[in-house]
């Protein structure tokens, strides 16, 4: 899992400060590598040009205080999660000769360890020249060692203007009064001050401290000598000012004020975008958005997805290592397993590169992808750091659909070259249905890639999805014909539209898909033009380079129709497409066979590898209206 910040507490009650202020925690499950409990989060951030991100946010508890406990989980806690920053946020003493008051924010410039000592002995002569001049010679001579916070954070919490994270604080104030943020240097140790002599003596040497606390020394050390170096940096609340009234109820009271406004301060300075995005990572996330805003997994009239025993499968495979290389054919749900395996995934803290090869198709080498993914160098390298990071699942859907193209080529290699790094899972989805489409997988499974099947629903499972769909006593031949998920969907849509529609007369898979146009012309007023807005847009995406449609805005009528119908679906901004491949096949071929079209005419029209689908249809089609035009079909198509 990649995590941006790991924010490290001593107590319980700062602990529950942070949790509270950031969205959807969640406590993460135990490991037997690691003891510590840890509990994980997405912060959202938008930045100040409007690029929206979010951070991921780990929070651990020390089990103890002190700079030992502190070094202890820190150290464990990078080594885990391999942080880009550590913040150590919490309550602390307020130094009240630099301006610190109950309930004040100290941000910490630096670190000044004091717990470092030389212990000597005066001679009498030291000891009463120190009376005479009421200044006693120190027996402890401090050995300070100083940590810098990390430079990117303290400037972004020196331009954190206003006061609008205060709205965050969600603890009533003891006394009326107002929080104030203070910068400035801060004394670490292991000692629970209580009496001014100490502070004293540390401010005759630093006079510009603010504040004292015991855990920083241990975290920034560890974060220091961490060999990957992550960013430190603290924010504390003044709960006491170092004083013999630091146990009275007076002040305790102001503990879990000062707990709540660190929390506020530090999860505000963070949602204020302080530090820059990974720009490839960036970028994972909007093509793996893009992917998954085209998806669909769920059927009209059924309560949710249907499940997949496919899932457990692949999961099975990537826990062990394996990369995996996902087949089958056309409707059986294979994208939808790719979606499903995404959002798993993403649940788990990993990125996700979600690549649909039908919008890579422009792709001619590895230089192309580098920029269609803003890389600086190879994308495998960049999906290497990332795996190390904290993990990536990269899923490549519709290769098949890429099949004679350059791009399929850059995928199979982008595919191999990751299939055995560190932290990476690979799944490769294609039908395999023709021998072209067989022999594209083979560079795969020759390197390792484990080859499952994304099979058609049980017909027992079909039936029961039917009867939800409330159709009564479906027939055998509709028990078979919904055992692919993509009919399927044409009877819940055709059922929608027409309750009382009888699906006892639909005998093959050409008489269901008429039926379908039969029930979208009925749908509409004008439902002959409606057939011929989708046969046009389907004739303009298997003509364009990537299968897209743009459109332009406001949608007309015919349009928003087919939208809401789910035949055609926005992937990002002006930029449509159709849900699946085999509806723009189909009505393409539908019209085809209406003009009475040959396999050479589709050629003209079409280049070869769009045109295999759209034969395959318009055989299936001659086949079930037109014997003697089915005969001239296929002497042609075996004569082209």
């Amino acid at each position: 899992m990649r995590v941006d910040f790991v924010i490290v507490t001593a107590l319980e009650e700062e602990r529950d400060a942070v949790l509270s202020k950031l969205p959807h925690t969640r406590k993460l499950p135990p490991t037997e590598d690691d003891v510590r409990v840890y509990f994980h989060a997405e912060l959202p951030v938008a930045y100040s040009d409007g690029t929206k991100f979010s951070y991921s946010i780990v929070v651990v508890c020390l089990p103890g205080m002190g700079r030992v406990e502190a070094v202890n989980t820190t150290k464990d806690a990078i080594t885990r999660w391999k942080p880009r920053y550590v913040l150590l946020v919490g309550i602390a003493a307020g130094f009240e000769e630099n301006a610190a008051n109950l309930g004040d924010v100290l941000v910490s410039e630096q670190i000044v360890d004091y717990e470092l000592q030389k212990i000597v002995d005066l001679s009498n002569w030291d000891a009463l020249v120190g009376w005479v001049l009421g200044r006693p010679k120190p027996t402890e001579e401090y050995r300070f060692s100083v940590h810098r916070s990390d430079v990117r954070l303290m400037n972004a919490a020196l331009n954190f203007l206003g006061d609008g994270w205060s709205d965050l604080i969600a603890v009533a104030r003891p006394t009326n009064g107002k929080s104030k943020r203070l910068r400035g240097p801060m004394a670490t140790g292991d000692k629970v001050v209580q009496r001014r002599t100490l502070v004293k003596a540390l401010l005759d040497q630093w006079p510009k401290l603010i504040g004292l606390e015991m855990e920083a020394g241990g975290v920034a050390s560890a974060c220091f000598q961490a060999a990957s170096r992550p960013g430190f940096f603290m924010i504390r609340g003044v709960s006491d000012l170092a004083d013999e009234k630091k146990g009275t109820a007076g002040v305790k009271k102001w503990r879990k004020y000062a707990s709540d406004v660190a929390a506020s301060y530090a999860i505000a300075l963070l949602s204020s975008g302080p530090i820059p995005i990974d720009a490839v990572t960036s970028e994972f996330r909007i093509q793996t958005d893009r992917s998954l805003s085209g998806a669909k997994i769920v059927i009209p009239g059924l309560p949710g997805s249907i499940p997949r025993v496919e899932m457990k499968d692949v999961e099975d495979q990537l826990q062990l290592g394996r990369p995996v290389a996902l087949t089958g054919e056309p409707g059986t749900g294979k994208s939808g397993i790719g979606y499903m395996l995404a959002i798993a995934a993403r649940s788990e803290g990993k990125e996700v590169l979600l690549l649909d090869a039908r919008r890579v198709e422009h792709l001619k080498d590895e230089a192309d992808l580098r920029r269609f993914l803003s890389a600086g160098g190879p994308v495998s390298s960049e999906i290497r750091r990332i795996g190390r990071m904290g993990g990536c699942r990269v899923i490549i859907d519709q290769l098949d659909s890429a099949i004679t193209l350059p791009s399929a080529t850059v995928l199979i290699e982008l595919a191999l070259d990751c299939s055995d790094l560190e932290g990476v899972e690979v799944v490769v989805i294609s039908r395999k249905r023709e021998g072209r489409e067989a022999k594209l997988i083979l560079p795969l499974t020759a390197k390792g890639f484990v080859e499952l099947e994304s099979r058609e629903l049980s017909e027992a499972e079909s039936s029961r999805l039917l009867t939800e769909l409330k159709i009564l006593s479906p027939t055998d031949r509709l028990i078979k014909l919904g055992q692919n998920l993509l009919n399927l969907e044409l009877v819940a849509k055709i059922k929608l539209e027409n309750d009382a529609f009888d699906f006892s007369a639909v005998e093959e898979e050409v008489d269901l898909w008429e039926k379908y146009i039969d029930a979208l012309k009925e749908s509409d007023s004008d439902g002959e033009d409606l057939i011929g807005v989708v046969v046009d847009l389907a004739g303009q995406a298997l003509k364009s380079d990537d299968g897209k449609l743009r459109l332009s805005v406001p949608l007309n009528r015919p349009l928003i129709r087919l939208q809401s119908w789910g035949i055609i679906v926005c992937e990002y901004g002006l930029i449509y497409a159709f849900s699946h491949e085999k509806l723009q096949d189909y009505f393409y071929a539908w019209e085809a066979t209406e003009r009475m079209a040959m396999p050479a005419d589709i050629l003209r029209e079409l280049n070869q590898h769009r045109s295999t689908s759209v034969l395959a249809w318009m055989k299936k089609i001659y086949a079930r209206h037109s014997p003697e035009l089915l005969q001239k079909f296929l002497k042609e198509a075996w004569d082209v």
